[in-house]
């Protein structure tokens, strides 16, 4: 569960990374929730997807990795999500963020998730010049 970001980059290009960016959080694996990944940990897994080689990842999921792209349509902004097993997509979705309101008209009903997809449109945002007077994303 991400979150924060990073203050200091642990790669070179960070906005490669899956949301985009490097951030910090927490587990969400059962039996380990609310464990803090190390720097190691958070560089070499957490943060690239694929984290096969993590002890706290349980042998029975339903995806191995979530990938998100971005696009905007004037004021609204898509996050179309895509989780994915053994390299092959397994679910997906569209969210949409309304900037000129802040919020999100659709979003996703599982709480991590969404909030990658939080990260993933930070990310983009911080990524882009933003106009005068634009405020931070709303999580409502």
């Amino acid at each position: 569960m991400p979150t924060s970001s990073l203050g200091e980059p642990l790669w070179p290009h960070p906005q490669r990374l899956p949301l985009g960016g490097g951030f910090t959080g927490y587990c969400t694996a059962p039996g380990h929730e609310r464990y803090s990944p190390t720097d190691d940990e958070l560089r070499d897994g957490c943060n690239v997807g694929y984290a096969v080689r993590c002890p706290q990842l349980p042998p029975d999921r339903s995806a191995d990795a979530n990938r998100f792209r971005v696009t905007q349509a004037g004021a609204e902004v898509n996050v179309f999500h895509c989780s994915e097993l053994r390299h092959a997509p397994v679910a997906q979705a569209s969210l949409r963020f309304d900037l000129a309101a802040q919020t999100w008209t659709a979003s996703h009903p599982d709480a991590c998730l969404q909030r990658q997809a939080e990260c993933a449109l930070e990310s983009w945002l911080a990524q882009r010049p933003s106009p005068r007077g634009s405020e931070p994303i709303s999580r409502s």
